[in-house]
């Protein structure tokens, strides 16, 4: 894993381990090392490190970890499933053929020696994202109701920032966390379909075309950066 961003990124909330826990690893990281071993169950071999390559803080922007069973199974995941009209979630939208035969090329570009091995299990999920890709959380004292949500990848470390500043905002602390940014903050309303659908597919292509791109170049995609100005980051 490796944190992406925008400008400023370094010096948003994230990039407090005082406020976010921990970096890459902790954040988006342990999404998949709870899915591996929830599938593949305990890990006799578990090797890694975690550094900070771009990013200018004090928390690791990425992640490197190895998981090996000991019938010397692995875990790999990417992303490639279409957006369905309507923001329709069904069973079926979770298990996408196309993405899993990508994910398996891409994993034997990778190692070589799996060719011809057998693939266990499968899996995959809908990911909930705000327009302007912004997690919110807060508290509304009319009704007592709080929220937090909207983060996207990021769901370990802004959950439990979420949850301590709810905390806050329920028992009425004035701390720094109820100061930041996110606290009551209102994403805007998706477009209308069928300009979410179209445009949100076309996304998708867009970027899977530039990870090609980029691929047999080496060098940053053009689109890739063209696309980013419409995303609400």
């Amino acid at each position: 894993y490796g944190h992406g961003g925008r400008k400023g990124y370094d010096r948003e909330w994230r990039a407090d381990p005082a406020l976010s826990g921990g970096g890459e690893l902790i954040d988006q990281g342990v999404h998949l090392i709870d899915l591996a071993g929830w599938f593949l169950g305990d890990f006799a071999t578990v090797e890694g490190h975690a550094a900070t390559y771009f990013w200018d803080m004090a928390v690791d922007d990425n992640a490197f970890i190895s998981l090996r069973t000991a019938d010397g199974r692995l875990a790999f995941g990417g992303r490639g499933a279409p957006y369905h009209f309507g923001s329709r979630v069904r069973d079926e939208y979770d298990r996408e053929p196309k993405v899993f035969r990508d994910l398996w090329r891409t994993l034997t570009d990778l190692f070589p020696r799996l060719a011809g091995r057998a693939v266990t299990h499968t899996w995959g999920g809908p990911v909930g994202v705000p327009r302007d890709w912004f997690a919110s959380c807060g508290l509304d004292p009319a009704t007592g109701l709080a929220w937090s949500g909207g983060y996207v990848g990021d769901g370990v470390g802004t959950s439990n920032l979420g949850g301590r500043t709810v905390a806050d905002l329920i028992i009425g602390t004035d701390s720094e966390l109820v100061t930041l940014p996110w606290v009551h903050h209102r994403s805007p309303n998706w477009e209308p379909e069928p300009i979410r659908w179209l445009g949100a597919n076309v996304g998708l292509r867009t970027m899977q075309s530039a990870d090609h791109v980029e691929e047999r170049t080496g060098r940053p995609a053009l689109r890739a950066r063209l696309f980013t100005r419409f995303l609400g980051e």
